[in-house]
């Protein structure tokens, strides 16, 4: 259309239509670490986390919780994370409280890194 300026704000598609995404927020404190080991480790979620990309260089086992006795197990109901990232809703119990914290336990014998962010 002649003499409109695109929506720079979001990225284009191949079709020049805008495309959503999320992106980390900036505010402090919105990245933690949360390495897979031999040991079900856990981590408090960033504070007001409704959205988390969870980034791992191993496989391994996740699971919400609703404080830091959450424990990550090589079954369900963890759930599988192959090596890569991420973005989830963080999950709500019955009363539609946002879990507090993730858990995480790799999967085989090698150690790895990983990294939550919150998206939302």
């Amino acid at each position: 259309m002649p003499g409109t300026v695109p929506n720079t704000a979001l990225p284009i598609d191949a079709q020049g239509a805008p495309v959503q995404i999320l992106s980390p927020l900036t505010i402090t404190g919105d990245t933690v670490d949360l390495d897979p080991g031999s040991a079900s480790a856990n981590v408090a979620l960033p504070t007001g986390s409704q959205v988390i990309r969870y980034a791992a260089s191993v496989e391994c086992w996740i699971i919400f919780g609703f404080g830091s006795a959450a424990t990550a197990t090589a079954a369900a109901p963890s759930m599988y994370f192959p090596v890569g990232a991420e973005t989830m809703a963080v999950p709500r119990n019955a009363v539609g409280t946002l879990g507090t914290h993730l858990s995480v336990i790799r999967q085989g014998s090698t150690s790895g890194e990983g990294t939550v962010t919150r998206m939302k």
